[in-house]
Parts: C-alpha cells; sequence; structure tokens
C-alpha cells in the first residue's frame, strides 16, 4: 500500500486504520505475524461487510419489481 495506515500522524492512523483498505492490511498484517487482531479493524470489517449487504439488496428490491 502507501506506506500503510499508521503513517498519518494520531487521529487520522486510528481512521485509517478502522477504514475497509486499512483494516485489511492490518488483518492481514498481524495473521502474517501470528498475533492476535485488533478489534477496530475486525469491527469496521464487518461494518463494511453489513453495509456492502445491505446496500445491495436494498438496491435489488428497488430495481427488481416482481409481479404479484
Amino acid at each position: 500500500m502507501f506506506g500503510g495506515p499508521r503513517r498519518p500522524p494520531g487521529l487520522l492512523a486510528e481512521i485509517g486504520r478502522t477504514l475497509p483498505c486499512g483494516a485489511t492490511s492490518e488483518l492481514l498484517g498481524t495473521a502474517w505475524r501470528g498475533v492476535p487482531p485488533d478489534t477496530g479493524a475486525v469491527v469496521g470489517l464487518v461494518v463494511a461487510v453489513l453495509v456492502g449487504v445491505l446496500v445491495g439488496v436494498v438496491g435489488a428490491v428497488r430495481l427488481f419489481r416482481w409481479d404479484r
């Protein structure tokens, strides 16, 4: 990536570790080192997946109209 999510200072680094791209980088790095993952990274990825599924389902329901 572009220097990892820890490169920016302070609060920006924390936000970067929580967003999906930074969370993925963090989780892959911890898996590679064999240490337990950060809770914030896991929560960030779970939220991103749930939002993506919700947007996909709502979009599909609005796009496809079934006649009764």
